[in-house]
């Protein structure tokens, strides 16, 4: 992100060292901030809550389909160039 432009991320929720959360946290501080689909196989809805009020885009629930995947990008992408159509910066 601090080198080329990035319209969309789907990031794990567990993962050594730094947990999804945080990286959520930290992505969606940015100026331009990309849109978020957090990935994870340990759904509960203390984190599906916390990271849609953290500005996830989506919350998926493994395993993951192709066509959810496809289905998920397609709207983010979606999302960006609306955004970036009507010059919304967030």
């Amino acid at each position: 992100m601090e080198r080329e432009p990035v319209n969309a991320i789907f990031l794990d929720l567990r993962m050594p060292g730094m947990d999804g959360l945080e990286v959520l946290r930290r992505v969606r501080a940015r100026k331009h901030a990309p849109a978020v689909a957090i990935l994870t196989a340990h759904a509960s809805a203390t984190n599906t809550i916390e990271a849609m009020r953290l500005g996830a885009f989506d919350h998926l629930i493994k395993p993951i389909g192709r066509e959810d995947v496809e289905r998920v990008l397609r709207q983010m992408l979606a999302s960006a160039t609306a955004r970036t159509a009507i010059g919304v910066s967030e």
